[in-house]
């Protein structure tokens, strides 16, 4: 090998050490910056939530991306609720909290956990929805009660009783 091409292999060793450097920096020490310093402004502006990030930790190599202390709020919801249907029947108003100032949102489940609706005026859902989620509710879960009149059923996280006969 002659020192021609020993200079353009070193040039090209030189190259490739500067290029797995400068993908290592990106990763390790660039990305997770941006991401931190990008990722609340574009929650406000795109979602309209506050978002904090304490910690954001990306391994280029793998691909492994870390998030410690993530705070998502949203500064016109409440607290949340998260319960199955059946579980509110008879309630006719929206929980509140703090001397009844701030209403409480109701995340309302399905039997099987999954979300049917969200609420903040229980009132309103028994008297607009819920006659439209009884009637699909009814041919997915018929093991499950599904009264006309909510408000006067008793709240319950158990199927239908089994007829006897």
């Amino acid at each position: 090998m002659n020192w021609r091409e020993r200079a353009h292999l070193q040039g090209w060793r030189l190259w490739a050490l500067v290029a797995v450097l400068a993908y290592t920096l990106i990763g390790f020490l660039f990305l997770p910056w941006l991401a931190r310093n990008q990722a609340p402004k574009l929650a406000q502006e795109n979602l309209g939530v506050d978002l904090a990030i304490e910690k954001i930790r990306f391994n280029p190599y793998l691909f492994k991306l870390t998030v410690e202390g993530l705070s998502l709020e949203d500064p016109e919801s409440g607290p949340v609720l998260a319960v199955k249907l059946q579980a509110v029947f008879g309630w006719s108003e929206t929980p509140r909290v703090t001397d009844g100032q701030v209403p409480i949102v109701l995340h309302l489940l399905d039997p099987a956990g999954r979300p049917l609706a969200v609420t903040s005026d229980l009132a309103s859902f028994w008297e607009n929805a819920y006659p439209e989620v009884a009637r699909q509710m009814r041919g997915r879960y018929p093991k499950h009660p599904w009264p006309d009149n909510p408000l006067s059923a008793r709240p319950t996280m158990r199927t239908k009783p089994k007829r006897s006969g």
